[in-house]
């Protein structure tokens, strides 16, 4: 007898895309705004999410 919820391994595939697609935005758009202000708290902020990245549970 199998015990199932009806919930697929890939359930919510499409929620991740979506998270990470904004974190990469947000990722570029620190860059670019960074760059043209001269902002170093801008563009550390950008590494850091890309150092600490989505899954980490640091952020």
């Amino acid at each position: 007898m199998v015990h199932s919820h009806g919930v697929s391994a890939d359930a919510d595939a499409g929620k991740l895309t979506a998270a990470l697609a904004l974190i990469v935005g947000f990722m570029v758009v620190d860059v670019v705004v960074g760059t043209l202000v001269h902002s170093l708290a801008l563009l550390s902020d950008a590494a850091q999410a890309r150092a600490v990245g989505p899954g980490d549970g640091r952020r």
